[in-house]
């Protein structure tokens, strides 16, 4: 039995992100529907991420949980000039296919050295991960690109072997309904369920 047939799902992502869910979940018989409550604002350069830039030609990783991470790292990398041949001498860690794709379009040249479905599945599997030029004890350094609303409110374990340097490029802005109706419909409408793309997304549906 399909578990999902005639489920009202509530996608709270842009349309150009949540395409291939609403497909996919269509195509089991699920009844969904794209809501999008943020998107991506590039955060100005401060102090902070002048001082975690300083670090990232020392570190040993590169690692990407999400698309607008990638988007944000790359925008970062034009205005600072950071090149392929810097980029390849990390290693590269990634969440999600659509992340390494898109990483991929942006720096063929470099290759994704792990690809895991979580954030926390990665970092671990980083720390017993032996790169050859490293002895086994040796602490790795990750950097981290990711979203002011994650660095507050996602929490990871950090493993005894890493240093993670989280470096927040970016935040979620919220994007009004396109109408007052529309915003009826999803206030009225009996969800079964609520899929959320970030934390920025849950702030701004709740908003």
């Amino acid at each position: 039995m399909n578990s999902l047939y005639k489920k009202k799902i509530l996608i709270c992502r842009p349309q150009d992100k949540g395409g291939e869910m609403v497909k996919a979940l269509a195509e089991r018989g699920a009844v969904p529907t794209i809501f999008a409550t943020s998107t991506m604002e590039i955060l100005p350069i401060d102090a902070t991420i002048e001082r975690h830039l300083r670090r990232l030609a020392t570190t040993q990783w590169i690692i990407f949980s999400s698309t607008y991470g990638v988007e944000a790292f790359c925008q970062l990398a034009e205005t600072h000039s950071i090149t392929s041949e810097q980029l390849i001498t990390h290693a590269l860690g990634i969440v999600g296919t659509k992340s390494a794709q898109l990483l991929q379009q942006k720096f063929p040249q470099w290759q994704v050295t792990l690809t895991k479905t979580s954030l926390q599945e990665l970092l671990d599997t980083i720390a017993t991960y032996q790169m050859p030029s490293f002895p086994p004890e040796h602490k790795a350094c990750v950097w981290h690109p990711t979203s002011r609303e994650s660095l507050e409110k996602i929490a990871v374990t950090i493993p005894e072997k890493l240093e993670l340097i989280r470096v927040p490029l970016y935040t979620g802005k919220p994007v009004p309904p396109k109408s007052q109706a529309e915003l009826d419909a999803i206030r009225n409408a009996q969800y079964d369920a609520i899929i959320l793309g970030s934390p920025s997304a849950y702030d701004c549906l709740v908003e």
